[in-house]
């Protein structure tokens, strides 16, 4: 069976670098990059992404090579993979409107997949929610207008006349506005949250994670923690699901970076699905050391 890597603490979550048809020959400085992140080197060297030179999704790498201190920024945007992989992205981001909603969670009209989440789901609103065939360009989106997640005070521009943006949602802030100025965790009808868990977006974008400390931990280097103001948090994350959620921009191959998982996978202290699994695929932990911080 296949090794699944997983990375607990991924140093670059560059996504694959926009070029034309044909590929980009390596950049002159990229042996200077590999002489300190020999790791990444190791992941890239021999890849189908070996000719992709790091300047492909990292800028400021010539100052950052003159002063280490100084980091260079990432792309995280998915347009840049569609350029070599048109396919995968028009059908990752296509809504499909033929396509009935599946039962999820607890059903708003129906008997749950599982009697428990009547009893454990019943009486919360959000259940009522979970009843739309959405693609992965809306996983963000579609969080921060939720009342149950920010209270209404992210607004739509121009109404719901996104929702037939089929194909080519992308940039959260290019379709929404904070109805509400500075970072205040208010609600902005009555009755609704004030703001939701800085941790719910490890499932909606990779935009935030080179800031994040494995777990969300708190740390004095990362600026993003569970504890930090949601508000601030969400103002940086403007992609939905990534390529780079499940591939690894430097060595093509598989990867899963969302930590809480990495942990459920891995976890030896109670028992699990996947540990108890006789199928389970064997995974292979890599750790590439500290984040962008």
């Amino acid at each position: 069976m296949t090794k699944m890597p997983l990375f607990p603490s991924v140093l670059a979550l560059a996504l694959i670098g926009y070029f034309g048809a044909s590929y980009a020959a390596p950049a002159q400085n990229d042996a200077n990059c590999t002489a300190c992140h020999s790791n990444i080197g190791t992941l890239h060297t021999g890849s189908k992404h070996a000719n992709l030179p790091c300047a492909t999704c990292h800028d400021g790498t010539a100052d950052h090579l003159k002063n280490p201190k100084t980091h260079p920024t990432v792309s995280m945007s998915p347009q840049q993979c569609s350029s070599c992989h048109p396919n995968q992205f028009e059908t990752m981001y296509k809504v499909n409107d033929h396509r009935i909603a599946r039962d999820s969670k607890k059903n708003l009209n129906n008997i749950s997949p599982n009697p428990f989440f009547d009893e454990a789901l019943g009486a919360h609103g959000f259940v009522k929610e979970h009843n739309l065939p959405r693609s992965h360009a809306y996983a963000a989106v579609d969080q921060f207008i939720a009342d149950r997640s920010f209270g209404g005070r992210f607004q739509p521009k121009e109404g719901w006349l996104f929702s037939g943006d089929n194909g080519g949602f992308f940039g959260v802030w290019e379709k929404i506005d904070d109805t509400i100025p500075g970072n205040a965790q208010k609600p902005h009808k009555p009755g609704t949250a004030a703001a939701a868990n800085p941790v719910c977006w490890t499932c909606k974008s990779t935009d935030v994670m080179m800031d994040w400390a494995y777990l969300g931990d708190p740390n004095t280097k990362a600026k993003w923690s569970r504890a930090s103001n949601p508000v601030d948090l969400v103002h940086n994350i403007n992609h939905a699901v990534n390529c780079n959620m499940c591939h690894d921009p430097h060595s093509a191959q598989p990867r899963i970076v969302r930590d809480a998982l990495i942990q459920a996978m891995t976890r030896t202290d109670y028992p699990t699905l996947y540990s108890e699994s006789a199928n389970k695929t064997p995974i292979d932990v890599k750790d590439m050391g500290l984040r962008g911080f």
